[in-house]
């Protein structure tokens, strides 16, 4: 029962914490769930913990990924993103997220500028979700042929291996897909167990749907609300 899974790893996460609170990993993950039900005080502030017992790179990346971006902390992302831009400028996954945060700032021709280099900077196994970011980019921007072209060469990519459902949802629903097609779409996510049902409640793109009541139906039917 999905509705069970999250609930009991948001328990457990934080018994983990409880036993061992020098443990960097599971403060992380406690905080990404926080985060995934809107207790953005309290993820930034397990995050920062676990930042503070083992501030290496990919905790870096981890936390901003995970507690900045879902608690809509956009300024903080960019400005610790950007820090560690100067020790890998050829880190491709970085460089996309920094775009992300840029698009949700507004600063679109600067988020399509990152997006596009990390694209020319990325390996085969990273690609297609730096891709689907600079669809996403491309249709908010109005540059709806070029994000349809991506779109359409990023299923051509992808065929044959699995297609996260919540990914094309979304990316369809921006430009311009209609409701009914993306919640068949979510029930197709929630039965895949996508890794990004989890993130429902609280994915920035999607605020402009999150009113609908087919939604809020959605995010009580899979526990992550009341």
């Amino acid at each position: 029962d999905i509705r069970l899974e999250f609930r009991t790893a948001l328990a457990e996460f934080q018994q983990a914490v409880d036993v061992a609170p020098g443990n960097a990993y599971a403060r992380r993950q406690y905080s990404s769930y926080l985060a995934s039900f809107e207790r953005g005080d309290e993820a930034f502030k397990e995050g920062t913990r676990a930042l503070e017992i083992d501030p290496s790179e990919s905790n870096l990346v981890n936390f901003v990924g995970n507690v900045c971006y879902y608690t809509r902390r956009y300024d903080d992302a960019i400005q610790k993103l950007g820090e560690v831009r100067t020790k890998y400028p050829n880190n491709a996954t970085l460089l996309n997220f920094i775009g992300v945060n840029y698009l949700l700032k507004n600063r679109n021709k600067e988020a399509i500028a990152l997006m596009e280099e990390s694209i020319k900077k990325s390996s085969a196994a990273d690609r297609p979700n730096l891709m689907a970011n600079l669809c996403f980019a491309y249709a908010r921007s109005d540059r709806r042929e070029e994000a349809a072209k991506m779109l359409h060469q990023l299923r051509t990519e992808m065929r044959g291996q699995f297609e996260d459902e919540f990914i094309f949802a979304c990316l369809d629903l921006e430009l311009g897909g209609d409701k009914e097609a993306f919640f068949r779409a979510l029930d197709k996510a929630v039965a895949q167990r996508s890794f990004y049902v989890v993130t429902l409640r609280t994915e920035p793109t999607l605020d402009g749907i999150r009113g609908d009541p087919r939604y809020q139906a959605l995010l009580k039917r899979v526990g992550l609300l009341d």
